[in-house]
């Protein structure tokens, strides 16, 4: 168990600092776009993310668990995952390119064009860096992952902004094209740092490859996880094109229904995307070991624990979404918004917190249900769940303006969870410990009341009242969970503590002379 939470915890730590790096670029950049250009930018996303889970979609967890089931060095997995990948992945950048003009026109805005032909290219390299991560992950060594999203996000940094900084005397939407144009580069890099990371390896995948069975095989576990990672992008891919047609057909105008997505859709993707980093980083970890050779009983403690970890980081977020919309909000936007545009963004961001602690749930039953064979489960689910995001979208924006899809996706995602949950009782219901998640809860409402108490501190700027809410928050938190040992903390701490050399080994040995 400890080495499955060190292995998850490193992942984890270092989809942290990703995603504050995200956040640094993202500021900076929401700043320099606006509002209308941050909608064109979130506008390309969803189709991009279609792409890619075409055309890798299932490979990272295919590789993995065929690494993990081949073991040692793994070279026939490794080569089946990156054959597959390439080939897909040059078919998803030609036909990403050459669709861009249709999809501009689709969904409402044709200056998006632009921003699809600078995307377009990154679909190859993301391709390469899923079966990358899968073979590593399968190895059960999280570091090359680690060090490759930490590379991504750096070099996006910095190429993104200096790009889109450069092209916006142009226009805006040659700005937009120029921050993708970052992600493109930064999917490059990460890719190059895996490959490197591999050829660095002290055992190489070498030796007898038994390609054309790994290739089927790897195939065969992909399609279902290919299926079910589609879904999501096409509920998003929808909602792009729903939306701002929709809200067009409100009186909002073309470039009103753009920033409205824009600064709803980036509000709630830099809030709600980080819980699932935790979540995401378990499930890497747990799925080698479900397919592994560990006792009935042991797998079921590891799905258990997994799961009061995804509740904890989940319904963390969720509050912190509810309780500090506002503010968060205005840290995001620093400049200010129209009143129109600041509620929208709030109130997406508190419809979506209940679908926030959802989908940190979903992803850990999804890994369960894929480590037993069945991941076609999760994936006519998500499906099911799709064609219902879709029509409550299309009954609620009308009625509740932007905020309707936000509303849509939490209850998509609650039915999802609900339906996958019932699929896979007996191995998470089996090893989850109700009173862990009764004291996360615990702990957790106690760190809200503390952090919506904070408020009233004299503190100047949105930004110094959510740092200093969240401080509270997060340490009232951290301390009802030592003070009920929840997970074991403080005995885990104990025991490392003890095996210091502090207290043994030489040191021990050595204290005898006196």
């Amino acid at each position: 168990m400890k080495k499955f939470l060190g292995s998850a915890g490193f992942l984890a730590a270092a989809g942290v600092i990703s995603k504050l790096l995200g956040a640094v670029h993202k500021l900076p950049l929401m700043a320099m776009l606006g509002a209308e250009g941050t909608g064109l930018y979130h506008l390309v996303f969803p189709m991009f993310a279609a792409v890619l889970a075409v055309t890798s979609g299932g490979v990272t967890q295919a590789v993995s668990r065929s690494a993990a089931r081949e073991g040692g060095c793994a070279p026939a997995s490794l080569k089946a995952g990156l054959v597959m990948t390439v080939f897909a992945g040059t078919a998803g950048s030609l036909f990403l390119g050459a669709a861009s003009g249709i999809m501009a026109k689709l969904q409402g805005n044709h200056e998006a064009a632009c921003a699809y032909l600078a995307l377009a290219p990154a679909v190859l390299p993301s391709c390469v860096i899923a079966a990358l991560r899968g073979w590593w992950q399968g190895r059960r060594n999280m570091f090359p992952t680690a060090v490759s999203q930490l590379a991504e996000q750096t070099v996006k940094l910095f190429a993104g902004l200096a790009l889109a900084y450069a092209l916006r005397p142009r226009g805006i939407e040659y700005a937009v094209a120029g921050a993708i144009g970052g992600i493109t580069v930064s999917e490059f890099a990460a890719a190059a740092a895996l490959l490197a990371a591999m050829f660095a390896a002290r055992k190489r995948p070498t030796g007898p490859v038994s390609f054309r069975p790994a290739l089927i095989s790897t195939v065969k576990d992909a399609l279902p996880g290919s299926l079910s990672s589609l879904v999501m992008p096409l509920l998003q891919l929808i909602d792009s094109v729903m939306i701002v047609n929709l809200l067009i057909k409100c009186g909002a105008g073309t470039e009103g229904s753009t920033a409205l997505y824009g600064v709803s859709a980036a509000s709630v993707g830099a809030v709600s995307g980080m819980p699932p980093v935790f979540t995401a980083a378990y499930s890497a970890a747990l799925l080698p070991r479900l397919c592994g050779r560990e006792d009935e009983y042991a797998k079921r403690r590891a799905a258990g624990n997994a799961m009061s970890a995804a509740f904890l980081a989940g319904i963390a977020g969720a509050a912190i979404m509810y309780a500090f919309a506002d503010e968060i909000v205005g840290v995001l936007y620093p400049s200010g918004l129209e009143a129109a545009e600041h509620a929208a963004a709030s109130d997406s961001l508190r419809l979506s917190a209940s679908g926030t602690l959802c989908l940190c749930l979903l992803q850990t039953v999804t890994t369960v249900l894929q480590s037993q064979g069945r991941a076609y489960i999760p994936a006519l689910i998500l499906l099911g769940s799709g064609a219902l995001k879709a029509c409550l979208t299309a009954v609620l924006v009308p009625v509740m303006g932007v905020q309707g899809s936000a509303a849509a996706t939490s209850a998509a995602y609650a039915a999802a969870l609900c339906a996958d949950a019932a699929a896979a009782r007996g191995i998470i219901f089996g090893g989850t410990d109700i009173r862990n998640v009764l004291k996360s809860v615990a702990a957790v409402a106690a760190g809200c009341a503390a952090g919506v108490a904070a408020k009233s501190l004299p503190v100047e700027g949105c930004f110094g009242t959510c740092f200093s809410c969240g401080a509270v928050f997060l340490l009232t938190s951290l301390l009802v969970l030592l003070a009920t040992d929840a997970f074991g903390i403080m005995g885990m701490i104990e025991e490392k503590v003890m095996r210091s050399k502090l207290f043994g080994g030489s040191s021990a040995k050595n204290s005898k002379k006196y």
